[in-house]
């Protein structure tokens, strides 16, 4: 519902990469009028929201480490999961 002083709007609380189909209608003291025509919008990606899962580090040789996981589950991606950062650092005691 908008006051009929606005001619514009902010929907809220929708899910990334999902599709929406969007109407408009005015309404008065007589009633509701005719539908605009429906318009289809898509909201864009977003990063995942859950963290790649069973991360497994293994020593192969003194200078080469092998990494594997399982990606975080398809329902937190929020669009197409297009690749990893894998990152590393010296542990100085």
């Amino acid at each position: 519902m908008v006051d009929g002083s606005q001619t514009s709007t902010t929907l809220s609380n929708l899910q990334p990469d999902t599709n929406y189909m969007i109407q408009v209608a005015a309404e008065n003291q007589l009633g509701v009028g005719e539908s605009s025509d429906e318009l289809q919008v898509r909201t864009s990606d977003e990063k995942p929201s859950h963290s790649p899962q069973e991360v497994v580090v293994e020593a192969r040789t003194s200078s080469l480490l092998q990494v594997s996981w399982i990606p975080p589950p398809v329902d937190t991606w929020h669009g197409q999961l297009l690749g990893y950062y894998i990152g590393h650092r010296e542990l100085i005691k």
